[in-house]
């Protein structure tokens, strides 16, 4: 009966502590593999390192060029969290990443920025991101209360 015990207590943390709805990348970024609209709307990948590094790449330079308030500094993106989420938008692979220079405060923030796609209604330029077309290689940046 105890071993009975044992392994489902062992199956239940092993489920349980498995996030299968993203991939850790750093301390700062993460994969997130599905969500609500993307998912039902769209074909969705998960974006590989390379998806990553080129979007990076053409979303730094489309911050560099813009007329939003970071214009001219696209280090921001590298001292912000970031999400990654991939979708198709018909034939056209699309990298969204997703900016936040901070988490909410509330226990599991991280928790939540690990396994869900973060997009507040508001939340003013703290919130941005970059749908990056890496089929053309254009951007469309989005800043939230702009």
């Amino acid at each position: 009966m105890m071993r009975k015990i044992s392994a489902t207590i062992f199956l239940f943390l092993v489920f349980a502590c498995n996030n299968k709805n993203s991939t850790y990348v750093d301390k700062y970024s993460v994969i997130i593999h599905e969500h609500d609209y993307y998912s039902k709307n769209y074909k969705t990948f998960i974006p590989t390192k390379e998806d990553i590094s080129k979007g990076l790449i053409l979303f730094k330079k489309e911050i560099n060029s813009s007329d939003y308030f970071f214009k001219g500094s696209p280090e921001i993106v590298d001292s912000v969290y970031k999400q990654y989420f991939g979708y198709y938008d018909d034939d056209h692979k699309v990298l969204m990443i997703n900016c936040l220079c901070e988490l909410m405060e509330f226990p599991d923030s991280i928790d939540y920025f690990n396994r869900k796609l973060i997009i507040p209604d508001d939340g003013g330029i703290c919130y941005f991101r970059g749908y990056v077309n890496l089929s053309n290689n254009k951007v469309e940046l989005q800043v939230n209360g702009n």
